[in-house]
């Protein structure tokens, strides 16, 4: 492409790229005039991005300058604005996915109105998936909505767990939900109990059941855990059964090392504890503990009278003791 070329000295001027950025979005645009173009600019202006959001959201889309200004981006821009974007919440929602500008985004947003999603549940969920617009949502988002409406949840329910786990929506129904549903019943033994672990935690109908589910399961069993406990771990912080396999069996190793009665609730809650941490996290709050002068004995028998302890941030660890 011409360096003098109407796009790349627009694309210079406007948008303030580098000369080496402009040759490159030049491949993917054509300007012929910049009428248009600038109408884009000045509404994305308008709606508070700064010349850096502008800059990346062109470089990432250079095709949006000649997007349809009256029938997309404009109702889409204002669309944001009626559910609360603006500036730079705006800019980091548009940063995931600009395409979403170019999107039916009416279509999605009444989609989920009428579904009883408020406009704070609907502005939640786009700034986590803005991708979400880009589905049918007859197609895609309904048999999930329905599937969950058969489990007993209500619309209000329904609103509160996918706007706090939207990747849910982008799941297959068929393939991954049905499944991992099943296998929770078998595991948990009622639909009630499936229920409550769903609303507690959804994005556990995304996991890996047979290659993270199952196995940790089988190692809290193979240990010891009765049962009732491995429920326990499921209504208290179920994410704590998805981490990785050998991950898990390290941390239930350990737990059995310091000597934790695997048939005590403190076991699992040990379990929940160490699985919230990193080892290098781990490590770290061991050594705030020390550097108040504990012992490694008396930091493990701490820890076994309040496996909690070990859930709270180092930096709030040492603000805390501090004010003792």
């Amino acid at each position: 492409m011409d360096p003098e070329s109407l796009t790349v000295s627009f694309l210079r001027n406007s948008c303030g790229f580098s000369l080496e950025l402009a040759v490159s979005a030049s491949k993917k645009l054509n300007i012929e005039n910049i009428e248009s173009p600038n109408s884009v600019l000045d509404l994305l202006k308008t709606h508070g991005l700064k010349q850096n959001h502008i800059r990346y959201l062109i470089s990432s889309r250079p095709l949006l300058l000649l997007a349809d200004l009256g029938n997309t981006l404009k109702p889409n821009m204002e669309l944001f604005k009626s559910l609360g974007f603006c500036g730079a919440s705006l800019a980091e929602m548009l940063s995931k996915y600009p395409a979403v500008l170019e999107s039916d985004a009416y279509t999605a947003v009444e989609f989920f109105r009428a579904r009883g999603f408020s406009d704070k549940q609907i502005k939640t969920l786009t700034m986590k998936r803005p991708a979400l617009y880009m589905y049918s949502a007859n197609k895609i988002f309904k048999p999930k909505l329905e599937f969950f409406k058969s489990l007993g949840f209500s619309d209000l329910e329904i609103a509160e767990v996918l706007s706090a786990a939207p990747t849910v929506l982008e799941t297959s129904l068929e393939k991954q939900i049905i499944p991992c549903v099943q296998e929770l019943r078998r595991i948990l033994g009622t639909d009630e109990n499936v229920f409550k672990v769903i609303k507690g935690y959804c994005p556990v109908i995304r996991s890996n059941v047979e290659h993270t589910l199952q196995p940790n399961i089988a190692t809290l069993i193979s240990h010891g855990v009765p049962q009732s406990l491995v429920l326990k771990v499921f209504f208290i912080r179920p994410s704590s059964l998805l981490i990785c396999g050998n991950r898990f069996s390290e941390i239930v190793s350990e737990i059995m090392k310091l000597g934790f009665d695997p048939n005590c609730l403190k076991f699992v809650v040990a379990i929940i504890s160490m699985s919230q941490n990193s080892k290098t996290m781990w490590e770290q709050k061991v050594e705030a503990f020390r550097s108040f002068g504990l012992s490694d004995d008396e930091i493990c028998s701490a820890f076994k009278r309040q496996p909690r302890c070990m859930t709270v941030s180092e930096k709030n660890i040492r603000k805390q003791w501090v004010s003792l």
